[in-house]
C-alpha cells in the first residue's frame, strides 16, 4: 500500500463519530442503553491506516460510553469536545510540527463545517448536510455507517 502523491503529507486524521461510524441514528431500550450498528469494514482500514503510520483520532461531542468503548477497541484516541475546531488547532499548535495541509478529516454535520473550512484535506460521506457537501473537498461514495472509512481509504491510496 502506498500514498497517493496529493495525500503524501498526511501525518494525522480526525473522524466524526454519528454520521461517518454510524448511520447517525441509534437504539435506545427501556433500560436507557443506547445501541449503534458498526461497519466492521471500517475497524480493518484503522488497522491498515496504523500500518502507514498515520494518526487517528475520533473527534466529537458525544459522550456516550459507546463511543469511548469503539475508540478503545479499535485503538486509537477519543478527544470529546463541543468545539472541534479549538482542539485541531490546538493540536496543531502544539505538534510544532502538523499543519493544515498533514490533517484529512471526516466529518457529515453542521457541527464539522469550521473544521471543513479550515483543514486542506476534507472528505464527507454522501449523505452528510448539505453544507459540508458543499464545502468538503471529497465527497464520498458511502452514506454514514456504510462503510466510509473504506472508500476514504480508497480514496488516498494507490493499490
Amino acid at each position: 500500500m502506498k500514498i497517493k502523491n496529493k495525500f503524501k503529507d498526511l501525518k494525522e486524521i480526525f473522524y466524526d463519530f454519528d454520521g461517518v461510524f454510524t448511520n447517525n441514528k441509534f437504539y435506545l431500550n427501556n433500560f436507557n442503553e443506547e445501541f449503534y450498528i458498526f461497519n466492521k469494514s471500517d475497524s480493518l482500514i484503522v488497522s491498515y491506516i496504523k500500518e502507514l503510520k498515520i494518526k487517528q483520532s475520533i473527534i466529537t461531542s458525544e459522550r456516550s460510553n459507546v463511543v469511548k468503548l469503539r475508540a478503545k477497541k479499535m485503538g486509537i484516541n477519543l478527544i470529546v469536545s463541543k468545539n472541534k475546531l479549538f482542539e485541531i488547532k490546538k493540536i496543531i499548535k502544539n505538534s510544532g510540527k502538523l499543519s493544515t495541509k498533514n490533517i484529512a478529516y471526516i466529518g457529515n454535520d453542521l457541527n464539522d463545517l469550521d473544521v471543513i473550512k479550515y483543514l486542506t484535506h476534507t472528505f464527507c460521506p454522501k449523505d452528510s448536510d448539505k453544507n459540508i457537501i458543499k464545502f468538503s473537498k471529497h465527497v464520498l461514495s458511502k452514506k454514514g455507517g456504510e462503510g466510509v472509512l473504506k472508500d476514504f481509504f480508497e480514496k488516498i491510496i494507490s493499490l
